[in-house]
């Protein structure tokens, strides 16, 4: 097996080396989306599943604060929210 090496890449515009890959980072709606549920359903299931989620990321765009999530906490929220046989291989990979 080939070892996994780290790719860094140089931003033109800040002339500073970003390690790849980039964790990837979702709005709440997009989230929702991806989880199959209501923004509004998204939001309860953040308070109610906050041991397993990691301290909020958020976008300013103007004035307000945008909740981002990562990969990992989509994952974790959807085998919270997912029931039924066949799920303990998948939730073996999830933190929390």
């Amino acid at each position: 097996m080939a070892e996994a090496r780290a790719i860094i890449e140089t931003c033109t515009f800040l002339g500073a080396e970003v390690p790849l890959p980039i964790v990837p980072l979702w709005d709440l709606p997009a989230a929702a989306v991806l989880l199959g549920v209501s923004h509004a359903n998204l939001r309860y299931m953040l308070t109610v599943h906050k041991a397993y989620v990691l301290p909020p990321l958020y976008r300013v765009k103007g004035r307000r604060l945008h909740r981002l999530l990562r990969g990992s906490e989509i994952k974790a929220l959807q085998v919270r929210r997912l029931r039924g046989p066949g799920l303990a291989d998948y939730a073996k990979d999830c933190p929390g």
